[in-house]
Parts: C-alpha cells; structure tokens; sequence
C-alpha cells in the first residue's frame, strides 16, 4: 500500500520525465527503513524490549499515517472511486495489454530473482560457496545494502537530469540490468577474488530495476497507472518468493542426485542468470515504446 499508492499519487502529480527520480527517492527512504530494522532495531530492542519498540513503531506510524491524511491534497478532478466490477475491468485492461507483457518478464524473473537472491541465497552463497563465517557475509550484505540507498538516491538526483539529455529512462533500466547480470555472472564464475567488490556493484545494478515501474505505468492513462503498477509489483512478488523457493528445491535435488554443494548451489545460480537473460533479451527486442498521452 506504501510502494503503490505513492507511485499512482507520483503519475497523478507530476509529469512523466520526473517518475524516474521520484521513484529513486521512494526507494532511498524505503531501503534506510529496511537498514533501521537491522543493527539500529537490535539496539532499540535492547533498550526498551520488543514490546516498546513495536509500540513505538506502531505511534509513530498512526502519526505519519495522521499528517498524510491531513496535508496532502487529493488531485483536482480526481472522480470517485469505481465500482469492483469496474476496477477488475481495468485489471484486466492491464493484463491483455503487450506493453505491460514487455515489462512483466523482467520483474518476475530479474528483478524478483534479485529480491530471493538478497533475502536468502546471498548469505547461503557466501557461507558454502565462498566459505566466508556467517558473520562475514552479514558484512558483504550490509555493504550491499548501502550500495543500493546511494544507488536509489543517485537515481532520485539524476535521473530527471539525464533523461532531458536524451538518456531515456528505458536506457538506464537496460543498463543496470545488464550490469546486474554481468556482476551475477562474475560472482558465480569467481572470475575475480573482489567478493565485497562484486555484491556491492550487483547491488548497485540491480537497483535499476525500480525505473520499471515507471515505464511500465508509463504505457497507461492515469486512471489505469496505480493497476499497471500493483500488477507489475505481483509478478516481482511471485518472482521474489516463487524462485526463492525453486532455488532451494533445484538445489536440494542436485545434492540428491549427488552434486557437491557447491556445484549444486552455482548449476541453480545459472540457472536463475539463463533465466533472467532471456527476460532481458525480451525487454530489449526493438519495438515501438508505448506512453500514453495523459501518463505525462
């Protein structure tokens, strides 16, 4: 509700080359809320317990919850709400629509496979591929976690700026997915012993990947752009906990079938990069963009 409503208000408000950068500054401040929930949260814990910092979350959330409601308009001429038929409608709009089927790919299996990579396959790679001490890849992955808020907010500084130079938000998507899969595929050849090196820049690529919202929602009127988006981010989801769990299915088979682990965990990581290349490679076959009219 957080993600989605703000990027609807964010197409509501402000013109087309400005989605980039607003989008970038979204994920800066939802990315410094994921690092506050790691070593800051174990020190609020320590002090208060768990009960008083849920209940000051909980405060200091109904407070902001409170100024939203109360300080920012609503869009002039914004009708009411529609009718559920109405909105499923819409939904389907969206889901027949080839320009959403350019984008849906590479949020399910690229940007998707990055979240279950960060979430849980980051740290088993570390542990039994690279050997490191579970407490050397909470470094390697706190490093990555910074990467990626200066990368949201190198994105939020820039991407407006670069964008009327003529690189186009759809050209910075494609090259950071293509830095994404390039670091991926140093990371699982061990081409070079830079490990801190490698997860900080596929953190850093990866970032990218939020500008697909926008080019998504780009493709749609306005009234159609917060369900462009919702369904966008569904197929990031299931890509996100789907492979997540099909990794560590593919890598318990291969051990199964008498794989070492190692070999195991670096087949399932080609896996996933074969995977996220051919949803690249469909991104990127030449086709007329499509922006609606009143996206802008």
């Amino acid at each position: 509700a957080c993600l989605m409503a703000s990027f609807k208000a964010f197409s509501q408000w402000f013109p087309l080359e400005r989605q980039a950068s607003l989008t970038g500054w979204m994920m800066t401040a939802g990315t410094l809320g994921a690092l506050a929930a790691s070593t800051p949260l174990n020190a609020a814990v320590q002090a208060a317990g768990w009960r008083g910092v849920f209940l000051a979350l909980a405060c200091l959330t109904l407070a902001v919850t409170g100024w939203l409601f109360f300080s920012v308009p609503d869009k002039p001429g914004i009708p009411n709400p529609e009718p559920l038929s109405a909105q499923w409608t819409g939904v389907k709009a969206v889901l027949k629509d080839r320009h959403f089927w350019r984008f849906a790919p590479l949020g399910f299996a690229q940007i998707g496979g990055f979240m279950a990579i960060q979430s849980l396959w980051s740290g088993a790679w570390l542990i039994h591929v690279n050997g490191y001490s579970r407490g050397d890849a909470a470094d390697h992955l706190a490093a990555m976690s910074v990467a990626m808020v200066l990368a949201y907010a190198l994105i939020g500084l820039l991407a407006t700026r670069i964008a009327r130079r003529g690189i186009g938000t759809l050209h910075l998507l494609g090259g950071g997915m293509a830095g994404s899969l390039l670091t991926l595929l140093l990371i699982i050849t061990e081409a070079t012993g830079q490990h801190y090196l490698l997860w900080i820049l596929y953190g850093t690529f990866s970032s990218f990947g939020t500008l697909a919202y926008s080019l998504t929602s780009a493709g749609f009127p306005v009234a159609l752009s917060g369900r462009a988006n919702t369904t966008f981010n569904l197929m990031v989801f299931l890509g996100a906990f789907g492979l997540q769990w099909g990794l560590g299915v593919m890598i318990d088979g291969l051990r199964a079938g008498g794989f070492s682990t190692l070999a195991a965990h670096r087949g399932t990581f080609f896996m996933l990069l074969t995977l996220q290349a051919c949803s690249y490679l469909w991104l990127i076959l030449p086709r007329q963009r499509k922006v609606h009219k009143d996206a802008a």
